[in-house]
């Protein structure tokens, strides 16, 4: 290493010596001692060091070769102190592991975007009504925008709907899938792996229906043979040629595997109407255009539509945004400013440990730094050599953090659900390299230069006072190293106050018992819409389904549901009575679903008033519905709600329905909020889409099989899908709140125990500092609880002065972050926890060096003397 800077080094030298001896021999000629003639000869040269630093200073790479010597000389000194080496790298590790776990995946969901070539040129075109709700496109508006832009070299358009693939050869299963029109690939730079695209003749009415699919099916379930290009297969009950495979990349725009034309739709949802918003629109800016230019001219296209189409239209305002901007939300929003902050938080805390073991290590090394400086070093050369030393040790914890974060980013990944979006894959890009690598050095200035200025300003007098040892702490060490315990402590009080207050938000249940989620098993199926496609041919199927199903060996209940509990549900707009139907504005919301008169019985949740749905329920008038508690609190207060009318808005029509039954609240969205529900006959809706609860005496895997082979016998082009007990259900659709919890608590925890290993750390340090004292107070008949009262008062006042800081810190964190953090729902009792956990916690770290001091022997400690 550094050859080249070496064999100058020896070059030098060897002229120099060439020199001396030259002079030397001139001067013994000239009469003179040998030792006389060396010594004018060294006079005359003007020292040899002294030399070779000149020649230094005139070299092109002195700062280089500095650099290098000062690295080479730090990596000696911290590989002589392997322990504090191996504790300050891991500690930092840990906190740059943290902080980088959070890079990774805020980069993954807000920077990276969809996979599509040149993003930042594609415009999602979306639509908001008066109410500000964001809503889809219609398709005739579609057509109108497609014909009139002139900034887009396309316009492509699409809608999801799930698909099922079957054939004679394989039994009928459901996929995500689009419907998309014929341009969209083209749009996104996407081309097939095998086959061809759509192209414009397949978009068309009465045009023979085409399909492609992913990657992933044409492996997987058809061994990737190149003979299903050309065949046939029937897609939700209709015959469809596969004309192409597309890569697992081209999920667009979230993780369809089956596409189709827009214009194979079914006719009950192809939303051919103009007020039927159901499609997502985009476009890809020609080249040259604008993104101002281009939304100038959406907007005078839309004025357009809404002065030709005033009973759809004129409420509705166009809001042409980035595709991103659309798919990964808001950057700047609340919960990413929390999310990134509490990873810098750790890293303070890690940043604050080593800082505080770098003071103590230099309370060991202020002699060798005050003979240093007594032998000419200069401050500047002290702090320059000590910051290496930091420098080196911040890369060390940076490699330990980039593989601990980079295994950790693997981990979540591998524990999101299948739902999630395909592009938001948790790797190590360049980007959150780059950064790592200047939070890393960056690191290395925050924990290194206080700690390296603090030390070199001791002088060699006060370094020698302090014993041969070095052990003594003066007056600034002990405010600094406490200081920084004291952050610490707010920083960790904080991080438990969130976990305190997310562990209380976990216990508010879904209005379930874990026990009767567990042992319900669940699954969905979506009817064709072209062999189902009127309201009485769908209920004549669930009701057959449920005849069929309950003769299945080992089935005790069953009951059908539009959405599972935490499975969201339609919104619906509310009347209040003495309301105008007619009236104009913003209504009162409620979340609706549709069941059968078995829900309840199956999910073993009792109602709390009135009675539950029977088969005549939705076919007899009046019609009947069950409100949960929720609902009954908020707009019948102490009146008896059963037996009342409600009149809901359905299909923008208003309809009176009879109260015949109140419920408990069950969630229908993740969250701590609890929505007013509406629990309607099946037979009311009918729905397209349900899923089946089933409770069966059998275990899951049989009751499963039997299930699906009644199913295919039943109907073999309609597949269940997602079979899963309700707990896995449940689990799957508050993965976010749990995952963002894992990781507020995960942090949270890592603060506490970096805050913990710093206590331990400055009170063994102060054990080995105070040991001659203790040796005296021992020796003059000191008690133990004594010793110890000594040892811990300090650890006391700088562990209550950081719950008083921390009770601060989570009350200024609460009211900057109060939208996107847990700690926006804490109470007093969370307070209270928070102080005792880190109290305890507090005294576990120092009961091990107060135990020590315990030991200390009196005549030893005296010899320190």
């Amino acid at each position: 290493m550094w050859k080249p800077w070496r064999k100058h080094e020896g070059d030098l030298s060897a002229e120099l010596q060439s020199h001396l001896d030259m002079h030397t021999a001139d001067n013994i000629r000239a009469g003179m001692t040998p030792a006389e003639a060396r010594r004018q000869a060294l006079v005359a040269l003007g020292g040899v060091q002294q030399t070779k630093e000149r020649y230094r200073e005139q070299r092109k790479w002195r700062v280089l070769e500095e650099l290098a010597r000062d690295a080479t000389f730090a990596v000696r000194m911290l590989m002589r102190d392997r322990g504090f080496t191996i504790a300050a790298a891991a500690v930092l590790g840990i906190g740059l592991a943290v902080t980088n776990t959070f890079f990774i995946m805020a980069h993954s969901i807000l920077v990276r975007g969809l996979p599509i070539d040149e993003p930042d040129r594609v415009i999602m075109l979306r639509a908001r009504d008066a109410a500000d709700r964001n809503l889809g496109m219609s398709y005739p508006d579609y057509l109108d925008i497609r014909a009139s832009a002139q900034s887009f070299t396309g316009v492509g358009a699409f809608t999801w709907a799930p698909m099922t693939l079957a054939d004679d050869a394989h039994a009928a299963e459901r996929f995500v899938g689009e419907y998309v029109s014929s341009d969209v690939f083209l749009l996104i730079g996407e081309r097939p792996i095998a086959g061809r695209d759509f192209q414009p003749q397949d978009d068309t009415p009465g045009a023979s229906p085409v399909v492609i699919l992913g990657r992933s099916i044409w492996e997987s379930r058809y061994g990737g043979s190149a003979a299903l290009i050309g065949s046939t297969l029937r897609v939700n009950g209709v015959p469809a040629t596969v004309v192409g495979i597309m890569p697992d990349r081209s999920k667009f725009p979230s993780n369809a595997v089956v596409w189709q034309p827009l214009g194979a739709m079914p006719a009950s949802a192809s939303g051919k109407l103009r007020g039927s918003r159901q499609l997502d629109v985009f476009g890809r800016l020609k080249p040259g255009v604008s993104r101002v230019d281009a939304i100038g001219e959406l907007q005078g296209i839309w004025s357009e539509l809404i002065r030709r189409y005033p009973a759809t239209n004129a409420n509705i305002r166009l809001r042409p945004i980035p595709i991103n901007h659309h798919y990964v939300g808001e950057s700047i929003h609340p919960a990413w400013y929390a999310f990134i902050a509490a990873g810098f938080l750790i890293l303070f805390v890690a940043c604050a440990n080593v800082a505080n073991l770098l003071i103590m290590r230099g309370t060991h090394r202020a002699r060798e730094i005050a003979v240093r400086a007594s032998l000419g070093a200069t401050r500047t050369r002290i702090v320059r050599q000590l910051l290496a030393e930091s420098i080196v040790l911040a890369c060390v914890g940076g490699a330990i953090g980039l593989a601990l974060s980079t295994a950790g980013a693997q981990l979540l990944w591998t524990s999101q659900p299948e739902g999630m979006p395909h592009w938001m894959q948790f790797t190590m890009d360049p980007p959150v390299f780059g950064l790592l690598a200047a939070v890393c050095v960056g690191s290395a200035f925050v924990f290194g230069l206080f700690p390296a200025f603090h030390i070199s300003k001791r002088s060699l007098t006060a370094a020698m006072s302090s014993g041969n040892r070095g052990t003594g702490r003066g007056v600034p060490s002990r405010r600094l190293t406490s200081a920084l315990l004291i952050a610490q402590f707010a920083i960790a009080l904080g991080s438990l106050i969130s976990i305190s207050a997310m562990a209380r938000a976990v216990a508010d249940d879904y209005g379930i018992t874990d026990g009767d989620a567990r042992g319900l098993l669940t699954m969905s199926i979506a009817l064709p819409g072209d062999r189902y496609g009127t309201p009485e041919s769908r209920v004549d199927f669930y009701h057959r389904l449920r005849r069929h199903f309950e003769q299945v060996d080992g089935v005790m209940q069953m009951a059908l549901t539009s959405n599972l509990p935490l499975g969201g549900a339609a919104t619906r707009a509310l009347i209040l009575d003495g309301q105008d139907v007619n009236a104009k504005g913003p209504r009162p919301t409620i979340r609706s679903v549709s069941i059968s008169p078995e829900y309840f019985e199956t999910l073993r949740v009792p109602l709390l008033r009135g009675r539950q749905f029977t088969d005549q329920d939705g076919i007899a008038e009046p019609p009947a519905v069950i409100i949960n508690q929720r609902l009954a609190d908020l707009y019948f207060h102490n009146s008896e709600p059963v037996g009342k009318l409600l009149t809901v808005v359905i299909d923008s029509a208003p309809r009176r329905f009879t109260i015949v039954g109140v419920s408990p609240t069950i969630k229908q969205r993740p969250g701590p909020q609890t929505d007013p529900v509406v629990y309607f006959p099946h037979r009311a809706t009918a729905p397209t889409q349900m899923a089946l609860m089933v409770r069966s005496v059998t275990d899951r895997a049989s009751t499963a099989a039997a299930l699906r082979m009644a199913m295919q016998s039943f109907d073999a082009d309609v597949p269940l899908h997602q079979l899963m007990t309700l707990q896995e259900s449940l689990d799957e659709a508050d993965w976010n709140g749990r995952f963002s919890n894992m990781l507020a608590g995960t942090a949270g925890m890592l603060a506490v125990l970096l805050s913990a290993i710093g206590l331990f750390a400055l009170t063994a340090h102060a054990v080995v500092c105070m040991t001659p004292e203790i040796g005296i107070r021992a020796a003059l008949g000191a008690r133990p609880h004594q010793v110890l009262n000594r040892v811990l008062r300090s650890a006391a006042l700088q562990l209550a002065l950081g719950i008083i800081a921390g009770i601060a810190f989570a009350l200024i964190w609460n009211r900057i972050f109060s939208d996107a953090s847990a700690p926006s729902n804490t109470g007093p009792i969370d307070f209270v926890v928070a102080a005792l956990m880190l109290a305890a916690v507090s005294v576990v770290a120092c009961l091990l060096p107060a135990l020590r001091a315990l030991r200390v022997n009196p005549v030893t400690a005296l010899r320190y003397e």
